[in-house]
């Protein structure tokens, strides 16, 4: 049987998981590559704070394989198709690298949306978000590394759609609400 993912995008603060929480809520399970990244911190004894999950995250690339973490994803998404689920949302492709092997593993069955919001809205919610809140500093770094080591850049603009994300919840999910209908998602 076919399945769906929608694969969900953006850089920090433009609101991928206020995006993702509003989908799951109709049904989908969620593949979540920063859960296998803070798994494999708190199984070495690494704080979660902001700096670390960057140089982390790159460590373990080196030390595991560039697509390390979309591997791991790949594998629970399949799981979850052999469970019966259909509709797959996926959050936290940062690398071209992990964006080819999940493309490569579901030819076909991947949509890519891309949540855009200005820097200076951005950086306000990263300052005011109650899980690891960002100062001005920190969002910057975390812009800078996210489109320099990263490349995430590269992984945005792949994307299929884009949801622009600068005004309140309500805007977001009427955006939401326009690409499930123009992709057929949910039908």
């Amino acid at each position: 049987m076919k399945i769906e993912i929608l694969s969900v995008v953006g850089m920090s603060g433009a609101g991928k998981t206020m995006a993702l929480d509003y989908l799951k809520e109709k049904g989908m399970p969620k593949v979540y590559f920063g859960g296998m990244l803070y798994a494999e911190m708190d199984r070495r004894g690494i704080d979660k704070t902001p700096e670390n999950q960057v140089w982390f995250r790159q460590a373990l690339r080196e030390e595991k394989g560039e697509d390390c973490l979309a591997q791991l994803a790949v594998e629970d998404i399949k799981k979850l198709a052999e469970a019966g689920q259909r509709r797959i949302l996926l959050d936290g492709i940062h690398y071209m690298s992990e964006y080819r092997t999940v493309k490569r593993a579901f030819p076909g069955d991947m949509v890519q949306v891309g949540i855009i919001a200005d820097k200076e809205v951005r950086y306000d919610r990263l300052a005011k978000r109650p899980e690891r809140p960002f100062n001005k500093e920190q969002a910057a770094e975390r812009d800078r590394s996210e489109i320099e080591a990263q490349g995430i850049g590269n992984v945005i603009i792949m994307s299929d759609y884009f949801v622009m994300n600068n005004g309140t919840p309500e805007e977001l999910y009427e955006g939401l609400e326009e690409l499930l209908r123009k992709t057929e998602f949910l039908d």
